[in-house]
């Protein structure tokens, strides 16, 4: 395969990416057209994989532009082939910001569980909150219970970390959360206080949860917009 081709395919894969990730907001696209976009990209995956060592150099130049789409490209490529020099590469650059973070948990969500249980575990041990967010957005993502280490990220110090556990908790419908999630309704930090609110909504509660998602309801909250509990966000 030339190298020409190569690089149609890695840019193809990256641009269709960036067209989906804003399709699934868009009302005008339903299911039908998400379902031809990810075979689209699934393609040009499938020409990086067949390129073998090739394709994922060429998947690897392309993170120094630092888009999303790339680290989506890359990180597939990376987390299929097992190797851990090829997952440090996408981390050292996909962790840096937060929609670069997004690509890489969307190439999670995008493979089967079985194909990255490893790598995600290990994430989940790590003493990187960083790395322990990875882990709880794979689990909620692929709608799986991260069990005690989802118990232990509500409380932690770091916000990215607590929040997405917040949000994880509704998604995956850990009850057994409340009285952790009713604890963090006064906190300081408003996304804390968001998404504790979201996912007791979600998890059967209204009174004062539903006072407390008002307040985001407008802009200029960054909250203003998220689709109400229940939707499948990375």
């Amino acid at each position: 395969m030339s190298p020409n081709i190569i690089n149609q395919h890695a840019e193809e894969a990256a641009f269709l990416w960036l067209l989906r990730d804003a399709a699934v907001h868009q009302p005008h696209y339903d299911l039908e057209d998400l379902a031809e976009l990810d075979e689209r990209i699934e393609a040009h995956l499938d020409g990086l994989r067949l390129a073998g060592d090739a394709g994922w150099e060429i998947a690897q130049q392309a993170l120094f532009w630092q888009e999303p789409g790339e680290i989506f490209t890359a990180a597939v490529l990376a987390f299929e082939s097992h190797q851990t020099e090829r997952i440090e590469a996408v981390l050292e650059l996909g962790m840096t910001q937060p929609e670069l973070v997004r690509g890489i948990i969307s190439a999670l969500g995008w493979m089967p569980f079985d194909k990255i249980a490893h790598p995600v575990n290990q994430f989940l041990k790590a003493s990187d909150a960083e790395q322990r967010y990875l882990g709880i957005a794979a689990y909620a993502i692929h709608r799986l219970n991260p069990g005690q280490h989802l118990d232990h990220a509500i409380a932690d110090e770091n916000i990215n970390l607590r929040t997405r556990a917040l949000r994880a908790a509704g998604e995956l419908g850990r009850q057994d959360l409340l009285p952790k999630i009713r604890q963090q309704y006064q906190a300081d930090d408003k996304a804390t206080r968001f998404w504790a609110a979201w996912s007791a909504t979600l998890l059967g509660e209204r009174q004062e949860t539903l006072e407390i998602l008002k307040a985001f309801s407008l802009p200029p909250s960054p909250f203003h917009e998220t689709r109400a509990p229940g939707w499948r966000q990375a």
